[in-house]
């Protein structure tokens, strides 16, 4: 059989042939000027031509040759980089979908074009449906299975893993977990229930949460510490479902009969992987959180640190009662006659119930015969034209925080009101620095992730009161009770009643029977009324922006409400608070949200009656409040058309 030649052997003789037709052409040519005759020059002229073709020939030949071997190598390699490309993508389950600066779909990888994404090409990328943060992972479900997507703006590329199998296998080792649920009743400090409905009503619940222990599986307990308080300890997997679609917590409140509806439940879960008695503290501080917020309602610490909220649709009283104010008290006035340095300071762009609680708080500790200082820099028109009447002994408290700075020691002690959220504070610094063992927090605010974590000893979040204003007067009250011949300063009466009317609307809204008893205390203590009616009233040009917030409004859904005011127009944080109240004294709406420009500022402002939380979309945009009052602000290097969509957004989801 005869062999064939390869490639190789004949690029060498075509190599060859051409050396050989290139010597001819140059040996005729030498012989071609010498004396020879016409006829033999000729012969030679027509040699050398057929030489020089053929070396051409040959030539060309070679190059070919050895271009077509070389693109050969060079279509194998590619053909290689494809096969492993492609089995990249099928093994390690990911891909790729490039786009143009039309942000139109251009490329789709083998592998995803195949797993059924060869619909999007050609499509605009916001038909993916997913959130395009340059840089940022997010996990995106699509088809019945969870993507890994991350979005590389600068290259216009969007690369997708799946990863399906070790999420599903991470949620099932999570739900395999052990879980913690704390309950806790607690009774309205409006009504006075007597024992035997206490006992109707907590005999009913425990029941129920025993019942549903021994559905689950788990192991019901008791707590000794109170006789409110039980836990259930079991696996996540088996109690996931009664407590994020609210079942337990539904089936206990339909168990509690209509005399008995004041009742108030709270639950605090937390699992995870560590040990029992870690899951079991977890679930108490979730819990804790839970009441705080005003109850009837589940809050889950979930295994990765996130806090989960559930069951918030109805607007609830809080258990926080007469005696923990008088424990929480007595904690203050010892810890503050130990104190070194005391610092008062309360939320950015103080109103008058941060400012009429300060000096309340204030004037207690002075009771106590300390000195302290207030951290306030920023005021709202009505604060600040409260503050321009106070003595000048009392604005020489006034310090900056970085004077306060200077000033601190490891015995230093600070108070925060009307807020529980440090980065909201005007000394967020100092709170910072501030050992947490001499941290008091006084605030009326449901407890958001951002709250500072405060010792509960030292701690006093009570929703069910109308103001930080209203706590402190009745700390006062208390303590007066036991000194009687004690009087406080006619200033501080009045900018504590006046921040009292400010957040109940003038006494309409969210009072009870304590309410209107400190006011009368406050008023006892000489507290002014004409001047606080004096502070609440607002620029005639208000009318103005009310007739533009009007003429803006959008209803989102039934009862709900969404308005702003041109950016063009300028006005101060109550004006916008005040046309949020006024809006929502219309007929048929459960909810208002105003936007507003302030000089520094977007806000916005968000109230509503008691069947809309509007604290949720609040916190959701950053901000916070409690169930019908709240607000939220932005810097002024937003778009507003773009803050506009962004809140109408939040508000569509909430609802």
């Amino acid at each position: 059989m005869k062999k064939k030649l390869s490639g190789k052997v004949i690029l060498i003789i075509f190599f060859i042939a051409s050396v050989i037709a290139i010597l001819t052409t140059f040996t005729t040519i030498l012989v071609l000027f010498h004396n020879n005759t016409q006829d033999e020059k000729t012969a030679l002229l027509w040699l050398m031509v057929s030489s020089f073709l053929l070396s051409f020939i040959f030539l060309q030949v070679l190059i070919v040759l050895l271009y077509r071997k070389k693109m050969y190598s060079v279509k194998l390699t590619i053909d290689s980089v494809n096969s492993i490309n492609e089995a990249q993508e099928e093994i390690f389950k990911v891909g790729s979908i490039v786009y143009n600066k039309q942000k139109t779909i251009t490329f789709i990888s083998n592998w995803l074009f195949k797993e059924g994404f060869k619909k999007f090409l050609g499509k605009k990328i916001n038909k993916l449906g997913v959130n395009f943060e340059s840089g940022k992972t997010q996990y995106w479900e699509y088809q019945n299975y969870t993507w890994e997507v991350t979005i590389l703006e600068n290259d216009k590329t969007i690369l997708l893993k799946d990863v399906t199998y070790p999420t599903s296998l991470k949620d099932f080792i999570i739900d395999s977990r052990i879980a913690v649920a704390s309950f806790h009743i607690s009774y309205s400090k409006k009504i006075n229930f007597n024992d035997s409905q206490k006992s109707e009503a907590s005999l009913k619940i425990n029941q129920i949460i025993q019942s549903w222990s021994n559905n689950i599986n788990g192991f019901y307990n008791q707590l000794s510490l109170t006789e409110n308080t039980s836990t259930v300890a079991f696996r996540w997997v088996d109690g996931k479902k009664d407590l994020m679609e609210e079942i337990i917590l539904k089936n206990i409140n339909n168990s509690i009969t209509k005399n008995l509806k004041d009742v108030n439940i709270s639950i605090g879960v937390s699992y995870g992987s560590e040990l029992l008695v870690n899951i079991l503290n977890k679930s108490l501080t979730a819990l804790e959180i839970a009441k705080n917020r005003g109850g009837d309602q589940i809050v889950i610490e979930k295994s990765n640190g996130e806090i989960l909220y559930i069951g918030k649709s109805s607007l609830t009283t809080n258990n926080n009662n007469i005696r923990d104010l008088k424990l929480f008290s007595d904690v203050f006035i010892e810890k503050i006659q130990s104190a070194k340095e005391i610092f008062i300071t309360s939320h950015k762009m103080a109103d008058l119930d941060a400012l009429g609680s300060v000096l309340g708080i204030q004037e207690l500790i002075s009771l106590q015969k300390k000195t302290s200082f207030i951290i306030l820099e920023q005021l709202d028109s009505t604060a600040q034209a409260l503050y321009d009447n106070l003595p000048k002994s009392v604005k020489e408290t006034f310090i900056r925080q970085e004077e306060a700075y200077k000033m601190m020691t490891n015995r230093s002690t600070t108070i925060i009101l009307d807020t529980s959220i440090g980065e909201l504070s005007q000394a967020s610094v100092i709170l910072e620095e501030t050992n947490k063992q001499n941290i008091f927090v006084i605030d009326h605010h449901r407890v958001g992730k951002s709250s500072i974590d405060s010792v509960p000893s030292l701690t006093m979040i009570d929703t069910a009161s109308s103001s930080a204003s209203e706590i402190v007067s009745e700390m006062i009250k208390l303590w007066f009770n036991n000194n009687p011949h004690m009087n406080i300063n006619d200033y501080v009466a009045t900018a504590l009643l006046a921040g009292i009317k400010l957040d109940t609307k003038q006494l309409t809204k969210n009072t009870s029977e304590a309410t209107f008893e400190v006011v009368s205390f406050l008023i006892n203590n000489e507290a002014d009324s004409k001047t606080t009616e004096e502070l609440f009233k607002t620029s005639f040009d208000l009318i103005k922006s009310e007739s533009e917030a009007l003429s803006n409004f959008k209803i989102l859904k039934k009862g709900i409400i969404f308005t702003f005011v041109s950016e063009s127009t300028i006005l101060r944080d109550e004006e916008i608070s005040i046309m949020c109240d006024k809006f929502l004294r219309y007929k048929n709406i459960d909810a208002v949200y105003v936007l507003g420009k302030t000089k520094d500022k977007y806000k916005l402002s968000a109230r509503s009656g008691d069947k809309k939380n509007v604290q949720l979309v609040a916190e959701a945009l950053g901000g916070g409040g409690h169930f019908n009052a709240a607000a939220a602000s932005w810097p002024l290097t937003i778009k507003y058309n773009t803050l506009k969509r962004k809140i109408i957004n939040e508000i569509n989801k909430k609802e």
